[in-house]
């Protein structure tokens, strides 16, 4: 417990139940890690079938690591800012479970491998049980819009699945989240984020699985002549895992800050003092854009990028990406157009140096085409945005142009020049602006 969150332990070493203290409900929650043998394509001795591989997945059961009756190791630790808990399940597959200090999730970190050079393939998955009708799972779309998936259903044709493991398996790249069906039911919700590019499936109402670690002992047949047979290999993640026993306004929304902060750690950095010269004066640059950044762009909008992209003797070049996080569904939780002033992407490029600002304009996602500049070239209609209100600001364009809203090249006005004109950012939008200052 790190006294918000209490995980329980059955005398089996698996977790069975979970207990928020804000709301004092426990909840039923168990995982545990499985695996699936992989089918070796010899089902049949007229035709052979397809077997698991390096592209394919196709299991032949599924299996506990646990034999039936054995129990998990287990050992519990308490700290004053973490509360950890160690299962063996065997030799290769092991869960460490973690409650930070004012934390509202559980971080559950798995190791697997090396799995065993036998005769038979694994495929090991950890399995996620929640007691309530839970059959609509969403998936990330690189990390940005969710999908929404229904359990051997597809939106655009009739399924028909020759095999219903595999075929209700999907891409994740960093979240999943199994929800009520029920537009707008009160139901739980289970989240997990990972760290990592796996696949996900929910087989079961109120049951979802990740893919963990594969070994094939058979080549699947389709190019790399070699089955997936990488010996020795251990491999280790995270997955950040959110459980409600009720929707709120603000689930998506804790689910997107929990998302940027497993995908982006933070990065350490150490260096002897007084390494260059001006180090102070770089200190108080850092700090400024820290300032800026976290004064304006407030979630939902996220600096993506902000970098050096040239440099020459008189002038350098800055790329300035900004992200809204929120889904346009999630209107009740930040999924809504923001609107900033355009003089605070000013302060926040001045924060790094940038300080005379020869020009400034809204570029395309790969920097190479100018978004106020036509495009006779390409048949791409153009987004029309004039007249959008956000709240009490009217904001005539999304993008802002030296040429037609000048920046001024003095301190002094710069902010007055700027100050006024907003920048609309749409749900999960991404704008990129270059900037061109004198060194």
């Amino acid at each position: 417990s790190n006294g918000d969150v209490t995980l329980s332990f059955a005398p089996s070493g698996l977790a069975d139940a979970i207990t928020y203290a804000d709301t004092n409900v426990t909840t039923p929650f168990s995982f545990s890690l499985h695996w699936y043998n992989s089918s070796d394509g010899l089902d049949s001795d007229v035709n052979r079938g397809q077997s698991s591989g390096a592209y394919i997945f196709r299991p032949n059961g599924r299996y506990p690591l646990l034999p039936d009756g054995s129990n998990v190791t287990l050992e519990i630790f308490h700290g004053d800012v973490i509360s950890e808990a160690r299962q063996t399940f065997n030799p290769w597959g092991s869960l460490v479970t973690r409650l930070y200090k004012d934390r509202p999730y559980l971080e559950l970190e798995w190791t697997v491998g090396p799995l065993p050079l036998d005769e038979m393939g694994r495929e090991v998955i950890i399995v996620y049980n929640v007691p309530h009708a839970l059959s609509e799972m969403w998936t990330d779309a690189n990390g940005r819009t969710m999908i929404r998936r229904l359990r051997s259903e597809r939106f655009s044709w009739d399924s028909k699945h020759a095999d219903e493991v595999a075929g209700n398996y999907y891409p994740i790249t960093s979240a999943v989240v199994l929800q009520d069906a029920a537009k707008d039911a009160p139901g739980a919700s289970l989240t997990v984020l990972t760290d990592r590019a796996q696949g996900a499936a929910s087989l079961q109402e109120g049951q979802l699985e990740v893919m963990l670690h594969r070994r094939t002992i058979v080549d699947d047949g389709r190019g790399v002549e070699e089955p997936l047979d990488e010996r020795g290999m251990v491999v280790r993640g995270r997955h950040h895992i959110l459980l409600e026993h009720r929707k709120t306004v603000h689930s998506a929304a804790m689910r997107r800050q929990l998302q940027q902060e497993l995908n982006d750690d933070a990065v350490l950095v150490f260096g002897p003092r007084g390494v260059w010269e001006g180090a102070r004066k770089t200190a108080r640059a850092q700090s400024l854009l820290t300032a800026r950044a976290s004064s304006a762009l407030t979630f939902p909008l996220h600096l993506l990028t902000l970098k050096q992209e040239s440099r020459t003797e008189t002038q350098r070049v800055l790329t300035v990406r900004v992200a809204h996080q929120m889904d346009d569904i999630n209107t009740l939780d930040g999924g809504h157009p923001r609107s900033i002033d355009a003089a605070d992407l000013v302060e926040l490029v001045q924060g790094v140096g940038c300080r005379n600002i020869l020009s400034a304009r809204e570029v395309s996602l790969s920097t190479n085409q100018p978004m106020d500049e036509p495009r006779a070239a390409l048949d791409v209609p153009r987004f029309d945005v004039a007249g959008e209100i956000i709240g009490d600001v009217a904001c005539e364009q999304v993008f802002f142009d030296h040429r037609r809203r000048p920046w001024a090249a003095n301190e002094e006005g710069e902010k007055e020049t700027n100050r006024g004109h907003g920048i609309v950012f749409q749900p999960m939008s991404i704008s990129t602006f270059e900037v061109v200052c004198a060194v």
